[in-house]
């Protein structure tokens, strides 16, 4: 994992199996963000909305990729947040 600015994160995986598995780990990732915890003494909880950009089929070189996993989670963000999209091209 890094982050690429701001509250921007990249996860790498390899290999796997296409955008349905794709799918299914960014949902585990939701999920385990979604739990709530404390903080300081404080009830806090997060939320997260993912794109995914496959390769090669999204982008062959990283700066591509990388742009259409963002337009795919800009997609996942205008569905209401917590949730995940695949890129459309």
């Amino acid at each position: 994992m890094s982050r690429l600015g701001g509250d921007e994160f990249l996860v790498l995986l390899d290999p796997i199996d296409g955008a349905a598995e794709a799918v299914a780990i960014a949902k585990k990732i939701i999920a385990a963000a979604n739990e709530p915890f404390t903080l300081a003494g404080h009830p806090c909880a997060t939320g997260l909305s993912i794109g995914i950009g496959l390769a090669p089929e999204h982008g062959s070189d990283n700066e591509t990729l990388v742009q259409n996993a963002h337009r795919a989670v800009a997609r996942a963000k205008e569905s209401g947040r917590n949730t995940t999209r695949v890129y459309e091209g």
